[in-house]
């Protein structure tokens, strides 16, 4: 099998992102466009906010419920309540898959650093996957490891002394305010 026969290859979802984030920076010089997508970023958090506090009048519904021991009550605010709390983390996810795939910022950070870690181990799957399923295309010399390989694999280890050295950062920083 040769990387162009392969239909499993989804990098084009990748660039898909990157044009919907080039197509976001184009669109906000736009004076109109900008406050258009102000507007539409307010709706979204407004229903946001609507729907967590629809899940706190449910959860009070629940405890009421729960008071007056009536089961067929409490069994329908519980799954009243479920559903919305599985609508909220839907949206959730939607939002910050929308915006880790768009322009790779999330606001948990750790969440942030899991999905940019999962990135990474997938890039490295992908470059060895590609190259074991082309082995049968090298010729001569190809096998030695060059300047290209060399510098690929030592950009690749700079990720993680990136990490020590954010982490560092800011346990230092911690011990600065204390």
């Amino acid at each position: 099998m040769h990387i162009t026969d392969t239909p499993d290859s989804i990098w084009w979802f990748w660039y898909a992102g990157e044009v919907l984030f080039g197509a976001m920076l184009m669109l906000k010089m736009i004076p109109a466009t900008t406050a258009f997508l102000k507007w539409v970023g307010e709706s979204i958090r407004h229903r946001v906010e609507d729907l967590l506090r629809s899940c706190g009048d449910r959860y009070e519904d629940l405890m009421d419920a729960m008071e007056t021991e009536k089961p067929h009550r409490i069994l329908l605010e519980a799954s009243i309540l479920f559903f919305f709390l599985i609508a909220g983390a839907m949206v959730w996810g939607l939002l910050t898959f929308l915006a880790f795939w768009s322009y790779g910022k999330i606001f948990p950070y750790p969440v942030q650093f899991l999905a940019h870690l999962v990135v990474f181990s997938w890039a490295t799957f992908d470059i060895l996957h590609i190259r074991t399923h082309n082995e049968d295309l090298v010729t001569g010399s190809e096998l030695k490891m060059g300047f290209g390989q060399v510098l690929a694999i030592v950009m690749m280890a700079m990720v993680p002394f990136n990490v020590m050295d954010a982490f560092a950062a800011v346990k230092r920083e911690m011990k600065e305010s204390k």
